[in-house]
């Protein structure tokens, strides 16, 4: 049997009102300008080629200007350590919380020097891709 996970966004730059739905993807991380980061709050969405008839609803979210959006694969949550132990949610949002950088790409940086620290020179069992949507304005507003 082959599956997918996937996450759909959609983000509209004049309004900052980001689309999205959720095939069984973990949660992407909200991180508002001068907030603590929070986990996005996804619709209920099932593994991609899985059921022929699943359905996916679209949420939304309004993202202000210095909003983020970090999106992650399952590889970065799930990198293991030599003792088999797990790089986790919790340690993914204890860097981000952590993190006082404004940029989205020093976030993931950071993200993934924390990740190789953690599993040292042990390879990923997974791939570790990241992705930050940033809304650095908006136009006509």
């Amino acid at each position: 049997m082959m599956f997918v996970t996937a996450f759909l966004g959609v983000l509209n730059f004049k309004t900052g009102e980001f689309l999205f739905s959720n095939a069984g993807h973990h949660p992407p991380l909200i991180i508002r300008s001068g907030q603590k980061p929070e986990w996005l709050q996804l619709p209920d969405g099932f593994l991609l080629g899985v059921m022929a008839d699943a359905i996916y609803r679209t949420e939304r979210v309004l993202l202000n200007p210095g909003d983020k959006i970090l999106l992650y694969t399952d590889g970065v949550t799930e990198a293991m350590n030599r003792d088999k132990i797990a790089y986790s949610n919790k340690r993914l949002m204890s860097i981000v919380e952590e993190s006082k950088s404004d940029s989205g790409e020093a976030i993931i940086r950071e993200v993934i020097q924390s990740i190789k620290e953690f599993t040292g020179d042990d390879p990923y069992s997974d791939d570790v891709t990241l992705l930050t949507v940033h809304l650095k304005g908006r136009r006509g507003v």
